[in-house]
């Protein structure tokens, strides 16, 4: 496999992946923290789950003690659609 061929698989492949990785990264803190910073956050959370609880956690998660925050990331705490 030569890099002409990973490169043309890439280039195939990135208009599907985006929306896909764009969204996930919507429900990453790391990712909204960064984009907080940068002041490239949107106007509102995702309308998902996740989404909203990552952005809860981001928002009002500042200054709070990190033992807190690790609780709430807690895959049993976190909130689930059933």
């Amino acid at each position: 496999m030569n890099i002409d061929s990973v490169i043309a698989a890439i280039t195939k492949l990135a208009p599907a992946v985006t929306p896909i990785a764009s969204k996930q990264a919507q429900r990453n803190e790391t990712v909204i923290k960064v984009l907080k910073d940068l002041k490239l956050d949107p106007v509102q959370p995702p309308d998902d789950l996740d989404g909203v609880y990552a952005y809860a956690l981001v928002e009002y998660g500042v200054f709070k003690p990190e033992t807190l925050l690790k609780f709430f990331r807690e895959r049993d705490i976190k909130p689930r659609l059933t």
